[in-house]
């Protein structure tokens, strides 16, 4: 029974651990905007307002303790930004 139950614990730490990573998440960093979704990986989206004056996109960003490369840019991040 002790070895059952270490591996449901072990089980259950894992599963906590992959659901964690696969989440979808939308964050700002640095004035910039970003969708992650687990088939697309982490996208520079639209923000309120638009994006105004130059903007540096960076390889990856720091968010919750784990760094997410930046795969891409979400067809309407621009859209509407004339001050650009």
């Amino acid at each position: 029974m002790r070895f059952f139950t270490k591996r449901l614990a072990v089980l259950t730490v894992l599963l906590l651990a992959v659901a964690g990573v696969s989440a979808n998440f939308s964050t700002i960093v640095d004035g910039i905007a970003y969708r992650y979704s687990y088939n697309s990986g982490l996208q520079v989206t639209s923000i309120n307002g638009g994006y105004k004056g130059n903007i540096k996109i960076p390889n990856s960003i720091l968010y919750n303790d784990a760094v997410y490369e930046v795969k891409g840019i979400a067809s309407n991040a621009f859209q509407d930004c004339g001050d650009l």
